[in-house]
């Protein structure tokens, strides 16, 4: 059997805690070693057992280490879990204290007061802002419509002479009919006002 190197081991399973101990009986490993190729030689039941033996023998002593561990770790940190809680009993004593200092005083009720202000100034807010996006949509539809306008009054005025020489003609058959109907001649005028000609 081959031995191997401890150090490859221990960077092989990533073992960082338990690396010190790692080291302090890797000195023993030699001779475990040879009582473990021992064992092979004799086969494999005597292997076994003595891996059961080791195994409880760890147990036997993790279970020894990890109950003296939380035997001498347990009052300390019934200690600790005390001390917090009089800490927050304390604190709590302070913010009664403070909060009936400050009942007494009428900072509450002042601040509530403040509090109540403060949101009727933000929805007073909101209800302006609101108000103002719709002056401001408002405006753009104003703006929209008056382009719209303007360009319906370049296209009438960029076709008055049109508009004229048509009245004209139109004047000239109109006012035929109308004198054989009505022994009247009547016209349509070019004058232009809001509604457009009459």
């Amino acid at each position: 059997m081959t031995p191997f190197s401890i150090e490859d081991k221990i960077s092989h399973n990533f073992i960082q805690r338990n690396k010190p101990l790692i080291f302090e009986y890797s000195r023993y490993y030699p001779k475990i070693n040879s009582l473990y190729n021992e064992l092979e030689k004799q086969g494999s039941f005597k292997k076994q057992k003595f891996l059961r033996n080791i195994r409880q023998l760890y147990i036997r002593t993790k279970g020894k280490y990890v109950l003296n561990f939380i035997l001498k770790e347990l009052p300390d940190l019934e200690n600790q879990i005390k001390e917090i809680k009089r800490l927050i009993d304390s604190f709590r004593e302070k913010e009664r204290s403070y909060t009936d200092t400050l009942q007494k005083s009428g900072a509450l009720d002042e601040l509530q007061n403040v509090i109540r202000k403060l949101n009727a100034a933000y929805e007073k807010r909101g209800a302006l802002e609101e108000q103002k996006r719709l002056w401001n949509n408002s405006i753009s539809t104003q703006d929209t419509l008056s382009n719209e306008l303007e360009n319906i009054n370049k296209g009438i005025d960029s076709k008055e002479k049109l508009i004229k020489d048509r009245i004209i003609l139109f004047n000239k058959y109109f006012a035929a009919i109308s004198f054989r109907l009505y022994d009247e001649q009547f016209i349509l005028s070019y004058d232009k006002n809001e509604r457009g000609y009459e």
